[in-house]
């Protein structure tokens, strides 16, 4: 099966129950969602690049997961394991969130279509697609993603900045995930 990616969304998540609940359903549509907490989103390039590999690990057919979404969680998590991703990923209702499609080659379902129903559904409130929603939370960043500061200074001998440092070192997390 091949995937391309639909679009990305964003919204603050109402309702985690029924969420889960949607999420199942547009499965059955060909439809995948992923939530990525806005918080952990230090920089649009390392979404980007997570969703680039996850599309990739299908064509080349070394994907760990079965679906395109968990596959995409599994590299932006840096792991290897799905419950361990899961937990990282654990969704919190009035958080900012990043919805990530993922569609089938013939799905018949496209991004307006999913922002319609999530607006309707009330499970987001100010669903939008406009970029720049996502506020990072650096120290919760590194933590999530168990960075020392040792790394950090040995790849901020290289970058300006320490945020760049730190992009840098999640980017690697991404590409190295799956050989754990």
């Amino acid at each position: 099966m091949k995937y391309r990616l639909g679009g990305i969304l964003y919204g603050v998540l109402r309702d985690v129950a029924m969420v889960e609940t949607i999420i199942s359903d547009f499965e059955k549509k060909r439809v995948y969602i992923a939530l990525i907490p806005c918080w952990i989103v230090i920089d649009y390039e390392i979404m980007q690049y997570a969703i680039y590999i996850a599309l990739k690990d299908f064509e080349s057919g070394i994907n760990r997961a079965k679906k395109p979404h968990i596959e995409l969680l599994l590299r932006l998590a840096g792991k290897d394991q799905i419950r361990e991703t899961l937990d990282f990923f654990k969704l919190r209702e009035g958080e900012q969130y990043a919805i990530i499609i993922f569609l089938e080659k013939d799905a018949t379902v496209d991004l307006e279509n999913i922002k319609v129903f999530l607006k309707e559904s009330k499970v987001f409130e100010e669903i939008s697609e406009y970029e720049n929603q996502c506020k990072p939370h650096i120290d919760d960043i590194i933590r999530k993603h168990n960075i020392s500061f040792r790394e950090i200074d040995a790849v901020k001998r290289s970058y300006e900045d320490t945020r760049t440092a730190i992009k840098k070192i999640i980017m690697e997390k991404i590409a190295l995930a799956l050989l754990k």
